[in-house]
């Protein structure tokens, strides 16, 4: 089962952080939580401090959703940007 540790305390960083503050039509928190959560599916990875916590480890995680055909380019960035936010929060 694909986990992702520290989901309350990335949904509180990235509201802290203003991801959303400037939403009208749709909640940009929820859809980065989607995000990262659907990154560990498609992986089959656990998504924690360790696995998560720089550029390169992104780069990793990139890797697999395209070696996994099952994700689109355009999903692809909208991951990236959730996994570039866990990373700014753990490293913080």
């Amino acid at each position: 089962m694909s986990v992702v540790k520290n989901i309350n305390k990335f949904k509180s960083f990235i509201t802290k952080n203003g991801v959303g503050s400037n939403d009208v039509v749709s909640d940009s928190v929820r859809s980065y939580l989607t995000y990262i959560k659907q990154t560990a599916k498609h992986t089959q990875i656990e998504i924690n401090s360790d696995s998560l916590n720089s550029s390169s480890d992104i780069d990793d995680f990139v890797q697999e959703l395209k070696l996994s055909g099952k994700v689109s380019k355009k999903t692809i960035t909208n991951y990236t940007s959730a996994m570039k936010q866990y990373v700014k929060m753990v490293n913080s």
